[in-house]
């Protein structure tokens, strides 16, 4: 009777610039990326703003030598927009580079969802795109992310929610809301920051 294959992962959600080095005997690595969300427009005092677009994706498995260096790039949530002063912000990109051939796998952010006029509420921000180039046998599924609802006259619109990963094999997925947008301004409302992504990778043994 074969031995059942022990799960390992590494996540990051904090913004930011990591190295991750590939550990020794594994060759091949699983993941998840995801961008941050757009953030919020603000309101005005007739219409609030617009929802922020969640972060584009990327999902795959890629051959690995053991020991080497991949960077991995963490984006941030945009800030939500300040009423009669900053529009709202556009999620950071997350990123993977393999540094031994310069794959390299990116999740771009989610758009600012707009603000909110005297006329008209603000639009939804639209998804983040993804994309790579892949100089090795990876297996990868690009996916963009969703746009927020537009603002109305009674509130501001919703933010996007993120793609939904299936990482249980962590004892619980706690990674459901990264990505996500931030919701539009009520009236005369600030908006709200949009959620930071993800980097996870995992790897059997």
């Amino acid at each position: 009777m074969s031995e059942r294959l022990k799960i390992n992962w590494a996540n990051w959600t904090t913004p930011g610039s990591y190295t991750w080095v590939v550990p020794i005997n594994v060759k091949w690595i699983k993941g998840y990326i995801i961008g941050g969300g757009g953030g919020g427009g603000a309101g005005s005092a007739s219409y609030g703003g617009g929802g922020g677009g969640s972060g584009g994706y990327v999902i795959f498995q890629s051959p690995v030598t053991p020991g080497e260096n991949l960077s991995i790039t963490v984006g941030s949530g945009g800030a939500g927009g300040v009423v009669g002063s900053t529009s709202a912000q556009n999620g950071g990109y997350s990123n993977i580079r393999f540094n031994l051939d310069n794959s390299s796998l990116t999740a771009n952010g989610g758009q600012a969802g707009g603000v909110g006029s005297s006329s008209a509420g603000g639009a939804g921000g639209s998804g983040g795109s993804a994309g790579g180039i892949s100089l090795r046998g990876m297996f990868i599924t690009y996916g963009n992310g969703y746009s927020g609802s537009a603002g109305s006259s009674s509130g501001g619109g919703g933010g996007a929610g993120s793609i939904i990963i299936n990482a249980f094999f962590t004892g619980t997925n706690t990674f459901a809301s990264l990505g996500s947008g931030g919701a539009g301004g009520g009236l005369n409302a600030n908006g709200n920051i949009g959620n930071n992504g993800l980097v996870l990778i995992w790897w059997e043994e």
